[in-house]
Parts: C-alpha cells; structure tokens; sequence
C-alpha cells in the first residue's frame, strides 16, 4: 500500500543535503544505451551537412510506440517494400511542396517591403525564437512569449538586436503577407530568412531535396543486427516522409546572416537541441569570427526526452551553444565539458510573485497532458476513483475538449483559466507529462503524478520531495489514497512541506531579476 511506500521513502525525501546534489538523470539503463547509440550514430554522420537536418541523429521524432517495444525489449518488426516506397513518395511530395509554398512566401515578403537594416557600427543581437503568423496577426503584433522582458531590455541599453525567427502554423502565404506588412507598419525589427537568401540558396535547397535521402539510404545499409541497429534503422525509416529541406533552410539562413558586415553577432536561442538549432548554429559560424550563442533551455523538461540533452560529442561540428542556460540547478550537467549555467526562468517570472495556502481546500485541478490514449486512461482512473470533492478540467491547448465534455461527471469541470489563478482555488494537482505539476510543487502544492502504463512515462519530478509532496497513482484508488495522505500532510507536517516546495523552486528555477538577466546575457558589458 502506499502507506507503506510513503514510510520508506520519507527519509530520502526529506534529505535536504540529497536535493542539493540531485541532477536530471535517465535514469531507465536501456534508454541510456540507446541515447549513447543515437548519438555514436550522429557523431558518424554529422561530417555530411545534409544529415544535419535528420531529426533521428538529433534523438528527436521518435516513434513512441517502438520506443516503448524498444525498452520492453520486444522484437522490432522489419521494414516492408511498401512502407519504404510510400515513405519515399511522401517525401518527395512533401518536400517539393514545402518548398513551392516557401517560395510563394518568399515573393509575399518580396511584395510587402519587410526589411531589417542592422547598424553596421554595433554589434548584432539575434533573438531566436518560434512565431506564429497567425498568432502575430491576432494579436496586433509580435508578442515574445519565451523572453518575456528581453527585448525592452535590450532597448533601453541601446543594443542593436533583430528576431531571426522559426515560423511554425499557418503557411499560407497571404497570411505571411499580412504579417510581413503589420510588421513593417510596426517598425518591428524581424530578419526573416527570405530577405536573405538569394537564387543559389533555392536551387541548394532543390538539390538538397534530392540528395537527402540516398545520404539516409547509404546510412541505414551499413547498420547490423543489433537491437539497437534495428530501431535505429526502423526510426530513419519513420521519419524519411519529413520534410527536413526546412531544417537545411535555416542553415543557409545562418550562412547569410555570418556574412553581414557588424563587428560581432551574439545569438539567444530557444534551444531545444533540433536539427533546425543546429543548422542555424552551424550557420552562424560559418564566416564571421566573432559569434557567441546562447542556447536557452529555460523551461522544465524531463530526462526522458532525449533531445534536450545537449551531446558534448557534437562540439566539434559546431553545432553547441557557446553557453547552455538552463532554469535551475537540477539540469546542471557537472559531468560534461560543455559550458552550462543556471539562467533567468524569465517565463516563470509568476512563481516568485505567487503565494498560495491549501489549507482546507479540497477541490483537485487535473491536468491533462497531449495524448488522447492517456486523456482516455486518466478519466477511466478518475471514474474509478468516484470522488466528491470539486474537480478543474484543464485540458492542453491541442486538445479539443468538447469531445470529452460528456466524460465530466459529477463535481467535474473543464476549465481555462490561467493556472496561477486555479492554483489559489484548489488544495492538490494531478497530471501527466506536465512541467505545470513542478510549478505546483514549488508554490506547496501536493501533486499525484498519474502513471498510465502506457509508453515511456515523462516525469517532470524530482526524486526529492516524493511521498510528501508528491507521488505515483496508477488507479482510482491510489488517487483517494494519495488525496487522504496529502490532505493530512499539510495539516499535520506544513513546516516540512513549505521547506520542500521552497527547495524545489531552487532547484527547478531562478528569478529573473534585471541584474540576473544582465549579467547571464552578457548585457552589461561594453559593445554588448
């Protein structure tokens, strides 16, 4: 029972000299040896450019389903000839699609006048980051929601500083057109990659189009037997039908951008470890000598999601930040030669204004995660459960959650609320694959992480704190069980709960404060 568990686990639980030391880890041995093998494999390819832009030697776009065979060790099925051919013919379809669709952008860029003239006399700072045309043009302009602050900081300074963005949704080209304009009209200052390239950059693209997959062929041929080999070879083939032409875009983008006349180019990178961070980074690094990059990884991530983990043997193909950041102390790598440092948590800020108390509150707020299988298996655990108390739906944004709304029974809810708001109506947060349950925790909140069985389980938590501020249910009765222990637990032991949600926000994150921004972006230092 899980009384008993909660006993056993207390004492590493509450060992405050633990958490200091604690760091993300992978910590299942099988999906360690794969993540090794991935990256042997990329290490062996990475000196031809094209397979730069492979999202499989990135240890990204992996299948969940035979990752999860991987990892139970089950036998991997052979590739047929159809799977290979239609893998092949959507490829080519989708990429001399994306490519069509990319040059009718190009011209809307052309026709709306959008242009970024950099001062030749300072230098450059280059923000990368997603947008959203879509999102642009709802919103009247360019709203930076992962450098909350950065760009009125930069201007006050007087730094000289762009958006180099990665455009994601919508591709309709009139849209990019509206957004093209409302930009100009805005005096936004956006370097997009179609004012750059030029002719030969197309044809690059044409070519590469046609050249990348006989580079993957020649790769998958040489792989053995090995179970590893066979999911390596099962991943390349899963992923053939992508259209990585836009990831060797952002490489030609960046090549464009090394050449241009400014006495020094700092880039700050969303950075999460994709083949289109590296070409850029590759790029960038091409001509100009005086480049410095900021890979920003300041978000909660778990240790499962292979890609985020930045890969020493990459250093020497340039495709590494010069400096990590990272939110917090508990993604330190001490173990690894590249340079990482504890950054703002600058879309975090919220945290270190927030103040909750649950005592006395009863109602639970459910976070959904992304996956309609496990949507499925945590309302089947609630029904099991048969609770009373009030309960806050709060599906992901992808979601379409008019499909579930017949599913919500009783006391239940769905809600859109900002979660800073239901934090202060509620007394316990359940979820799945959320960074939103750490939040939780390190505002005091007690968290039941659910366990679906189903597939590699992202868990956002550390090991630290689990049995008192949060722990494991794989079925409805471990919810009441867990909802009864942690309701008697901030009445009967909140000292110790507040010092482990106080420890958590140590470990997962850092206030942004102007002098920590400042000084971890290098903003203080003459021609910054």
């Amino acid at each position: 029972m899980l009384n008993d568990e909660t006993d056993k686990m207390n004492q590493s639980a509450t060992d405050f000299s633990l958490a200091d030391k604690e760091r993300l880890k992978i910590e299942n041995p099988r999906l360690e040896n794969l993540y090794n093998h991935l990256s042997e494999a990329a290490k062996n390819s990475y000196s031809d450019p094209l397979l730069l832009s492979n999202a499989v030697f990135a240890k990204s776009d992996l299948s969940l389903s035979a990752l999860g065979d991987y990892l139970e060790e089950k036998e991997i099925e052979p590739i047929s000839f159809l799977f290979s051919l239609k893998k092949l013919f959507v490829y080519f379809s989708k990429s001399f699609g994306w490519l069509f669709v990319f040059f009718a952008q190009s011209l809307a860029h052309k026709f709306s006048r959008q242009k970024f003239n950099p001062d030749p006399k300072k230098p450059l700072t280059l923000i990368d980051i997603y947008l959203t045309p879509e999102k642009i043009i709802q919103k009247g302009d360019l709203i930076d929601r992962f450098f909350p602050g950065l760009e009125e900081k930069l201007t006050s300074k007087g730094i000289s500083y762009a958006y180099a963005p990665k455009l994601s949704g919508v591709s309709n080209p009139l849209m990019y057109y509206k957004m093209f304009c409302l930009l100009k009209d805005l005096k936004r200052p956006v370097l997009f990659s179609f004012q750059l390239l030029n002719l030969s950059d197309y044809f690059k693209m044409f070519g590469f189009v046609l050249a990348y997959p006989f580079r993957v062929l020649r790769k998958i041929r040489r792989l053995v037997s090995s179970p590893e080999d066979k999911i390596l070879q099962f991943f390349l083939w899963d992923t053939m039908d992508h259209a990585t032409v836009k990831n060797y875009a952002r490489q030609l983008f960046g090549k464009q951008i090394s050449k241009m006349d400014v006495p020094a180019l700092k880039c700050i990178s969303w950075y999460e470890n994709q083949p289109q961070d590296k070409n850029f980074y590759k790029g960038i690094r091409s001509t100009h000598k005086n480049v410095q990059i900021y890979g920003a990884q300041l978000y909660l991530w778990p240790a499962t999601i292979l890609n985020l983990h930045a890969d020493e043997r990459e250093i020497n193909f340039d495709l590494i930040p010069d400096h990590i950041l990272v939110s917090g102390t508990y993604y330190l790598n001490k173990d690894s030669s590249l340079k990482f440092e504890v950054g703002p948590s600058m879309r975090y800020f919220r945290l270190f204004q927030t103040t909750v108390d649950t005592k006395g509150k009863t109602s639970l707020l459910v976070l959904m995660p992304f996956f309609e299988y496990e949507i499925d298996k945590i309302l089947q655990m609630i029904d099991e459960a048969q609770l009373s108390i009030e309960l806050f739906v709060k599906f992901h944004p992808a979601t379409d959650e008019n499909k579930y709304a017949h599913r919500m029974k009783g006391k239940m809810k769905i809600v859109d609320d900002d979660i800073y708001a239901l934090f202060n109506r509620i007394g316990c947060v359940m979820g799945k694959s959320t960074g939103a349950l750490v939040e939780a925790t390190s505002l005091g909140i007690p968290v039941i992480n659910i366990e679906t069985g189903l597939g590699v389980s992202h868990n956002y938590l550390p090991k630290f704190g689990k049995g008192i501020i949060w722990g494991n249910a794989s079925n409805g009765a471990e919810i009441v069980e867990w909802i009864k222990i942690f309701s008697d637990l901030t009445t009967t032991k909140s000292d110790l709960i507040h010092s482990i949600a106080e420890k958590h926000k140590e470990m997962f994150f850092c206030e942004p404060t102007d002098e920590k921004i400042d000084e971890i972006f290098g903003l203080c230092k003459p021609g910054s």
